[in-house]
Formats: C-alpha cells, structure tokens, sequence
C-alpha cells in the first residue's frame, strides 16, 4: 500500500490522502509477453466487474481481459474458435444496454460485442471506412430500445490543392453496435490546422456528444518542436452536425524531426472526460488531460470547464516533480464524489529519462489543485532495459512502446474509489491493476 498526504497548495488547511491497494496481475497467463496501452471500462451496473484491454507483443494484436472481483484476479477473453488475440491496434471498450460489453481495434476499424461480461466476444461489425487511428467508442443509452453506438477515430482525406490532412469521422450504430452507419467526415482548414490524434468521445447526460482532438498549427515551422491546439467539439442532434470547435488548451510536443525518444514520449491523446456524479459540487465540469513541454520536459496538465465546454479555464500542472524528467500516457477519470484523479508514467526517478513508474495525483477541488503524488507500484518499468546501450535501439515492440502506450486504463468507482490497470514488471511490460482511494480529512471533522 502506497500513501501520500496533503495538498501542495493547502498543506495547512487540508491533508486529503491517496492511499494506493495493489490488486492483481491482469496479464498473469503471459508473464514474458509485453503489453501496452491499456484501456478499461467498469460495469456501471456492478462496480466489481471490470474490462480491460491492451496492445500485446505479437504484431498487430490486442487482448481483452475480464474480472468480477474489482481487479483482483482476471480471465482472458474469447473469440471465435477460442481464438485470444484480437487482430488490430489502439484498442478501446465501453458498456451497452443491458450490460453488453463492446470492444474496439483498427485497421480496419472493428468492434465486437460480448453478452457474457467480456469472456467471450462475437463478430466484428465493421465501421466503413480505411485506415484509421486512435478510435474511440461512446454510448447512449436508449431505455426499452437499442443503444446508439458512436464511433469516432482519425482517418485521412484528400483535399484537393492541398497536402493530404487527417479527418474525423464519426460513425453511428443505432442497433446497439451490432452494424454502423457511413461515417461523417470533419476537418480544421487544411491551411491553418492539421489533426493530430482524438483524445476522447462522450454523451453528456443532456443528451450532447462532445469529442476533444488535438491539431498542430499549420504551417509547422519547426518538425522537432510540435504546437499545437485541444480542441472540443460539440454535437446537440445526436452526432448529425457539430458546433464550431472551442480551443481548451495550447500544448507543445516533441516532433519527428530531431530526438526521436522524446517524441515517442510525446505520444498521448487529450482524454476528455465529464463529472456525472449527482453528488459532485462539480457536476456537470469536463476535463481535459494531456501533456505539453514546459521548461523543456513534458509534463502533465489538466484544464477544466464549467459550463460543459463553452469556456475553459488555464491549465493546471499536475505532476509534482522538479528537475529534467520526461513523463508519458496521461490518463483521467472522474469518481462519484466528483474527485479527479489523473495517471501518468513518471520518470523522475531515473536520472536516465527512460525508465518509469506509474503514478496517480488527484483534485477534490474540482482541478483547481492537486495533491503530492504518490506511486502505483515499487519497481520501475525499463522498456529498453536498465543499462541499454548508446545508441539506444527503438525497435520493435518495447521501442515503439517506450512510454507505455498512448493510453491508460483508470475509471471512477463508487465509495470515492478508482480502479487503474497500469504498465508495470520491470523489462517486460506487464500489467496490474490497484484500487485507488482519495479520502477527505474534512469529513471527517
């Protein structure tokens, strides 16, 4: 158990804890397979049954993962011929109606469906359409029918005297996911912005879907240092059209021209997410996490929005470390309590910048401040080993996914909890999962 105490703003006010509970291996069947990017969604109906899903090490292949006692122990999920690996990337999942799992891969751009709590899957529906990247799923519930299922990723589109630019498209599913409508295409002014990577899709309790991306300024005038803008989209008619996009937040990344590390550990999305809790003081607020460089390292950030994205705030740093780390794969969830809490893989504590250590900071302020940060797990994850040699050699599996991946898997949980499923073991990437807890000294006065 980790614990780390107080408020950095308010140490003598406030001394809220974040107590961290190990819990279990999810990826206990593959001890020398290497897993990234994880990606988990717990069972609103049963806060105990969870689903998580990640890249392993195979070429193209990802896996799904299930358990029913809150992260302790997990199953290995099922496809077809008992099939367990899922061909494709960048995968996602989401609850339906009626508890009905969906899990998500491209290229091309499938989703399965699972009726039995994830351990097995059937399909795939395919979303029409080529060559996307970083998708994203979103459900709206539809009582006594079938859910509409959203789908949004990155897909490329040629604008005619122009270089070719990336768009967003968005597909519709009005039968719970079972098949998907042609997707809808958007895009910035080829001239001024190009689409960089969705961050997030959500359905409002309004009935509005919002969707973050983040797009660099164009035209790039220097390809090793990226900026960029975080845009939020918002559509009021079901996904048919969207308002004009708001500007959340400037960042700056690391480019593909120049050090070629530290753009690999500049790849993260702009997670939004929305503070649903009926008991929140902040209910109703987004955030939108993500990483820019300040005083030349990346570091973490969170800006909020309290009129559901109309206007947003200045940004808040939220990792709590000083000196030249590089850290990674930012990663947001709100619980129902309306406390924030924020993961990230942190490499403070190697004086090399390479390896990392998961870690998790909160808000109970709603993402005014966040408290001192406190560790995941005890060892680092050293992807290129402790020792690697120089020139560093970023190949294959564990050099594309030196960072760990582009996302986390962390989601809210009733009681003030969260459960996270992290990268964790040492040289080969593993997964685990902890129960996260943020406590209140102030209510218990």
């Amino acid at each position: 158990m980790f614990t780390g105490m107080a408020s950095r703003s308010q140490e003598t006010r406030l001394s809220p804890t974040i107590v961290v509970r190990p819990a279990g291996t999810v990826t206990a069947d593959a001890p020398g397979v290497n897993h990234a990017e994880p990606w988990l969604v717990v069972d609103p109906r049963d806060a105990s049954h969870a689903i998580a899903v990640s890249l392993a090490d195979g070429g193209g292949q990802s896996v799904a993962y299930t358990t029913f006692d809150g992260g302790h122990s997990w199953r290995r999920a099922t496809h077809s011929a008992l099939e367990q690996s899922f061909p494709g990337g960048d995968p996602i999942a989401a609850f339906a109606d009626e508890g009905t799992a969906l899990f998500a891969t491209i290229n091309p751009f499938r989703v399965w469906r699972s009726r039995d709590g994830g351990l097995t899957w059937q399909g795939p529906a395919i979303v029409p359409g080529r060559s996307y990247d970083r998708e994203y799923l979103a459900v709206r519930p539809a009582p006594n029918a079938s859910d509409t299922v959203y789908a949004l990723a990155k897909t490329p589109i040629r604008v005619f005297g122009h270089r070719a630019s990336d768009g967003l498209a968005l597909a519709r599913s009005t039968d719970g996911g079972t098949t998907f409508e042609a997707p809808r295409l958007m895009l910035p002014d080829p001239t001024t912005s190009i689409i960089h990577v969705p961050g997030g899709l959500l359905v409002a309790p309004n009935g509005d879907l919002l969707a973050s991306f983040m797009a660099h300024d164009a035209p790039v005038t220097d390809p090793a240092t990226i900026k960029n803008h975080i845009w939020v989209l918002r559509s009021t008619d079901g996904g048919r059209t969207f308002n004009e996009p708001v500007a959340a937040a400037a960042s700056v990344v690391y480019g593909n021209k120049g050090d070629e590390l530290k753009m690999l550990k500049s790849l993260a999305v702009a997670r939004l997410v929305m503070d649903t809790a009926s008991a929140s003081p902040y209910r109703g607020r987004l955030y939108v996490a993500f990483l820019t460089a300040v005083d030349d390292r990346l570091q973490v950030m969170v800006v909020a929005s309290s009129d559901t994205g109309r206007t947003w705030g200045s940004p808040v740093t939220v990792n709590d470390d000083v000196g030249k780390a590089n850290h990674s794969t930012p990663q947001i969830a709100v619980n129902d309590r309306g406390v924030v809490a924020v993961t990230w893989n942190d490499r403070r504590a190697d004086p090399d910048d390479l390896c990392f250590r998961a870690t998790v900071s909160a808000s109970v302020d709603g993402g005014v401040t966040f408290l001192t940060s406190v560790p995941l797990d005890t060892a680092s994850v050293c992807p290129l080993g402790k020792n690697p040699g120089r020139p560093l050699q970023l190949e294959g599996f564990t050099g594309r996914y030196v960072q760990g991946g582009e996302t986390q898997g962390l989601a809210g949980l009733p009681s003030g909890k969260f459960l996270t499923v992290f990268v964790s073991g040492g040289r080969t990437m593993q997964l685990r999962s902890a129960v996260i807890e943020i406590s209140d000294d102030r209510r218990r006065r």
